[in-house]
């Protein structure tokens, strides 16, 4: 993805923002000037990750790969959530999810917010090789070199992690905030030149991301 055009759709949004004189006009947009914002952050993430893959830098590939595919799952959670209070529901999670290890993390994802077993497998294949490879770094009867060879032959192009895990996650995100801004719409929050100027910026974001016109894994999303 261009980054620089990303910037700019960011920039087009903050423009309009600063230009809005109504603070309630101005808030209501806020949303989601933060998550374009977060949603850079994570592309300039993945840039920095395929780098250290680039570069055979594998256990610092693994470790921000993980950290990274967490804050992912959390997100769709957390969004999750933001869509069922939408709707005067509750998404029933423990009070510390948030401190939940990957494979906890995986586990809530399936339970309460997408249907996609082909998904949840590629994550739990994923996180057992996470862990594998944090183990046996720690243990002196492998050699860091396996280690890394592992990773390296694990992650293969034949194991895309940004077509396999990255691009769905990044998909059902994208797709659960979408819905969770259309019901605060529906509730009439949402002034109509708000609605005009975000709707436009969907538009050019789904512009530089085709993948995300895609309506086929929308069944998929639970909440």
């Amino acid at each position: 993805m261009d980054l620089n055009k990303y910037k700019a759709i960011i920039a087009e949004l903050v423009s309009y923002k600063n230009a809005e004189q109504d603070p309630k006009k101005k808030k209501d947009v806020e949303t989601f000037e933060f998550n374009l914002k977060k949603d850079l952050r994570s592309q300039e993430i993945q840039q920095k990750i395929e780098i250290l893959y680039s570069q055979k830098q594998f256990i610092a590939y693994i470790c921000v790969l993980s950290q990274f595919i967490e804050f992912k799952i959390k997100e769709i959670i957390l969004q999750s959530q933001q869509l069922v209070s939408s709707s005067q529901k509750k998404l029933k999670l423990d009070k510390n999810w948030q401190e939940t290890p990957l494979g906890g993390l995986i586990q809530i994802l399936q339970d309460k917010c997408i249907n996609d077993d082909d998904l949840m497998g590629k994550l739990r294949n994923f996180n057992k090789l996470r862990r594998r490879a944090i183990h046996n770094l720690f243990d002196t009867n492998f050699e860091i070199q396996e280690v890394e060879n592992e990773i390296e032959n694990t992650l293969t192009p034949s194991f895309s992690v940004y077509n396999d895990l990255i691009n769905p996650l990044n998909y059902y995100l994208y797709k659960i905030t979408v819905k969770a801004g259309l019901e605060i719409d529906k509730k009439g929050k949402v002034p109509k030149e708000a609605q005009f100027v975000m709707q436009k910026l969907k538009e050019k974001v789904e512009e530089l991301n085709p993948a995300l016109k895609d309506k086929n894994r929308e069944k998929n999303i639970k909440v």
